[in-house]
C-alpha cells in the first residue's frame, strides 16, 4: 500500500499452477504435432516417388504387351499397383491435413489457455499510486470483490470525514493529510478544497 503504480504493473498475482501445467501440456502437444506434420509429409513425398517409378514402369510394360514381349496380367498388376499408391496418396495427404488441423485447435487451445492465465494476474489499469490492497498473501477472492484502490495520478478529490471535534478547525485552502482510520500512514495530502 501507498507504492506508486505504473500501468501494467502487476499488483495481485493469484495461483496460476494449473494454467502453467496446461500451457506447459499445449506447448509438448504442439511439439509432437509438428513432428507429425513432418513425418506426414515425409510419406507423402515418399509414395509420391514411388508413383514415379509404378507410372514408368506401367508404361514400360505397356509398351512391351505391345510389341507381344509382356503379359495382360503383369501390365494389370501394374496399374493396381499405381492405383493402390494413388490411394495410399490420397489417404496420407489427408493425413496431413488432420494434422495440421490439430496443430491449428491446439494453438487455439495454448491462447485460449495463456488468455486464462494472465486473468490471474492483475495489473494496474492507470498510473498513481495503491491506495489499499484487500486480498492477503493465502487468502481467497471471489468475483466482484474489490482486490485493490489505486488513486490515478494527477489532481484527484477526495471525499473525507473529519472528527467532530475538528470540524470547526477546518478551513478552504488549509493542508489536509488523507490517512486510513486508526492507521498514521499518510495516502495522499492535499488542499481543503469546501469545508
Amino acid at each position: 500500500e501507498n507504492d506508486t503504480v505504473s500501468i501494467g504493473s502487476v499488483i495481485l498475482e493469484l495461483d496460476h499452477q494449473l494454467e502453467d501445467a496446461k500451457i506447459s501440456q499445449l506447448n509438448n502437444q504442439i511439439a509432437t504435432q509438428t513432428v507429425q506434420i513432418r513425418a506426414d509429409e515425409a510419406n507423402v513425398e515418399e509414395i509420391k516417388s514411388k508413383m514415379v517409378n509404378a507410372n514408368l514402369q506401367l508404361q514400360r510394360l505397356e509398351n512391351l504387351l505391345q510389341k507381344g514381349a509382356e503379359t495382360q496380367q503383369t501390365v494389370d498388376d501394374a496399374a493396381t499397383d499405381v492405383k493402390v499408391l494413388n490411394s495410399n496418396l490420397n489417404r496420407l495427404e489427408a493425413n496431413v491435413q488432420v494434422s495440421r488441423s490439430k496443430l491449428q485447435e491446439t494453438k487455439a487451445a495454448l491462447n485460449a489457455a495463456i488468455l486464462e492465465r494472465d486473468q490471474k494476474i492483475i495489473t494496474s489499469p492507470v498510473n498513481g499510486r495503491l491506495l489499499e490492497l484487500t486480498v492477503l498473501i493465502g487468502g481467497s477472492v471471489s468475483t466482484q470483490e474489490s482486490l485493490a484502490q489505486i488513486s490515478p495520478e494527477g489532481k484527484t478529490i477526495a471525499i473525507c470525514e473529519i472528527d467532530e471535534t475538528n470540524a470547526d478547525k477546518i478551513e478552504v485552502g488549509q493542508k489536509g493529510w488523507i490517512r486510513n482510520v486508526g492507521s498514521s500512514d499518510t495516502l495522499s495530502t492535499g488542499n481543503v478544497y469546501v469545508a
